[in-house]
């Protein structure tokens, strides 16, 4: 199954003098269409395949790992699982095989700092340094959740803590991992609950009669099938949507609860239901299957970001949660919302919607995946790239700027910036502050790597005038916007405190005395802010 994805990132700020063409549509083609497969963006990498071969590439394009691999898996908690040569092992992000590829399966990848591993018939744990911290004893074994793993033994399920002590017996013919504080256990063919400390919250018992399907607790609520009717129980048992009345009561099929509500059957007709079991949205839409990434593409989907896709009469579009049509059903298929945007899918062609139903991507391409951390893999001519999009979702409430009102001197003499106070705090434009310092032993350089998106500073480095600085200073209020650079002070990224303002960077004075190490200092009676280049920055 091909893995795909899509991504959202926000809008690109300028620096000074510099400028960046404006996206259309909010959105950027920002890795080109070459790979074969792409997998979505995890912590900032993605899994990319290229003639066969698997490696990593960042949000800019670059290949960080090389393509050697025959498959390869998100990051999770800073590494990722990889295969070569039919062996499973895990590298960081800097490519280095912490694990080597030598194990025959894993569960998933990296839990809360453990991973489960099988060798040979035997499973265990290791950690990020790849020490078997648990050996290689289990005849099966989930991952860690809630610092609790189940694990099989001599034909019986138990749990284990991370230093592998046995905290719940083996006794149990089957068992799930933890989830919001209890666990799915199974003996003598009767399901039930049970919590950390081995209590059955949910009894074991022939009145309940669950078989089949039994769904782990999501939103304080958990799925059960009996007779192939679906029904949901809280975490005491109790019956919320009643089990059965008589042998036509029950659902036929249901999700598990999102966002307060859960997708539910009956007839062949999909609707929705709150935690009381009662029919919010009523059940009227219909079922389709069709092939999407290889497997069956669902007549409804779960909540997600306040909307859910629906068919009916074979068109897809989205629902808000009093079952109003907010985007009307036109398209042939349709995802779920991530960071504000959905995948829909017209005539053969695939682009982004926001939650008004605007086309914020054009529908030009030939597959994607779903949006994560910005990024999301899109398809054209038989090749997988990235795009860019912006969350429209995500209006920050605007921050206010007003001109600096105090004197400045540097080095003693009076100088005039084009500077603004933001929150009680001073920010400079950036290339202002440098070509006032040139020449001094604090003089640094301004540079801007317009294809990595970064501002890059280098220190006891004379600064190359461009044009434009020491301009005059505002008169009046301005918006400010973060500045979504990476800033990197020589080679090295920082974090500093940084706004845009009318398309330039202004930068907090403090934040950039303490990086070049100059004094800067207040002076309330006078309303006077000094630059010392000949003494050392200190708070």
């Amino acid at each position: 199954m091909k893995r795909k994805l899509l991504s959202v990132l926000l809008c690109i700020c300028v620096l000074s003098t510099f400028t960046v063409p404006a996206l259309a549509a909010g959105y950027a083609e920002v890795v080109s269409p070459k790979y074969d497969i792409v997998s979505r963006f995890s912590e900032g990498m993605a899994a990319v395949q290229l003639n066969g071969k698997w490696g990593f590439i960042d949000k800019t394009g670059k290949e960080v790992v090389p393509f050697k691999y025959d498959d390869a898996f998100d990051f999770h908690e800073g590494m990722a699982k990889i295969k070569l040569n039919g062996k499973i092992g895990f590298i960081d992000k800097a490519g280095k095989e912490v694990v080597p590829p030598k194990y025959d399966y894993v569960q998933v990848g990296f839990c809360e700092g453990m991973a489960a591993v099988q060798l040979g018939k035997k499973w265990g744990f290791i950690d990020k340094t790849g020490k078997e911290i648990v050996p290689l004893k289990y005849d099966w074994a989930l991952p860690f959740a809630e610092d609790i793993a189940a694990v099989k033994l001599g034909g019986k399920y138990g749990f284990i803590d991370k230093t592998g002590k046995e905290v719940i017996p083996f006794k149990y013919d089957d068992a799930s991992s933890f989830s919001e504080g209890l666990a799915k256990i199974k003996l003598n063919g009767e399901n039930g609950f049970i919590d950390k400390s081995d209590e059955e919250v949910v009894p074991l018992k022939h009145t309940l009669k669950v078989i089949g399907a039994f769904a782990d607790f999501h939103e304080g609520m958990a799925m059960v099938k009996l007779n192939r009717k679906y029904s949901f129980i809280d975490k005491n048992g109790k019956e919320v949507v009643p089990l059965w009345v008589d042998a036509s009561s029950g659902y036929d099929d249901a999700f598990d609860f999102r966002e307060g509500m859960a997708a539910v059957k009956l007839d062949g007709k999909w609707g929705f239901i709150d935690k009381t079991g009662k029919e919010i949205v009523s059940l009227k839409y219909g079922w389709t299957q069709s092939s999407f990434g290889g497997s069956r593409e669902w007549s409804v989907r779960d909540f997600h970001e306040g909307l859910a896709a629906v068919v009916l009469n074979g068109k897809w579009g989205y629902i808000e949660k009093t079952g109003k049509e907010v985007v009307p059903l036109k398209y042939d298929r349709a995802q779920d919302f991530s960071e504000g945007l959905a995948a829909v899918e017209l005539n053969g062609k695939w682009g982004f919607i926001d939650k008004t139903g605007k086309e914020v991507v054009p529908l030009k391409y030939m597959g994607t995946g779903s949006i994560n951390e910005g990024m999301v893999g899109v398809e054209l001519n038989g090749r997988w790239g990235f795009i860019s999009v912006s969350d429209v979702t995500a209006v920050p409430a605007p921050i206010q700027a007003t001109p600096t009102a105090s004197n400045v001197l540097v080095n003693g003499e009076q100088t005039a910036f084009d500077a603004y106070t933001i929150g009680g705090n001073n920010y400079f434009k950036l290339r202002d502050l440098a070509h006032a310092l040139n020449g001094s032993g604090k003089q640094f350089e301004v540079t801007w790597d317009g294809e990595n998106n970064a501002i890059l500073l280098t220190s006891s480095t004379a600064y190359t005038p461009v044009g434009g600085e020491m301009g005059s200073k505002g008169a009046g209020g301005e918006t400010a916007a973060p500045t979504a650079s990476k800033i990197l002070l020589d080679g090295k990224e920082i974090t500093l405190t940084a706004y845009n303002i009318g398309g330039n960077n202004y930068f907090k004075l403090r934040d950039i005395g303490q990086a070049f190490d100059f004094g800067v200092t207040w002076d309330g009676t006078k309303n006077t802010i000094s630059i010392d280049t000949a003494n050392g920055y200190t708070e």
